[in-house]
């Protein structure tokens, strides 16, 4: 495993390769980096202030995000809940 997170390149997405790469990425790291998407960046820009503010909102807060029974897919989950597979 290398300390690198995989690049990938939005253009190649209809490839088999791309496929393999992306699967590869999220199997490993459970991240990847995707170049050259076409989402402009002052919406992400907004969606980071989003983050930001919502998790800098009190516990008790963000709480009621939580989704009962929802493994932490959806909704807001506290922190020390999740575990890593393995």
């Amino acid at each position: 495993m290398t300390d690198a997170v995989p690049t990938l390149d939005a253009r190649d997405a209809e490839t088999a390769e791309f496929a393999r790469a992306i699967s590869a990425a999220y199997e490993e790291y459970g991240f990847v980096i995707i170049r050259n998407h076409g989402i402009d960046k002052a919406l992400i820009e907004r969606c980071l202030d989003c983050f930001r503010r919502f998790f800098a909102l009190p516990v008790e807060q963000k709480m009621a995000y939580k989704l009962p029974n929802g493994g932490g897919a959806r909704g807001y989950t506290a922190f020390g809940v999740e575990t890593a597979k393995g």
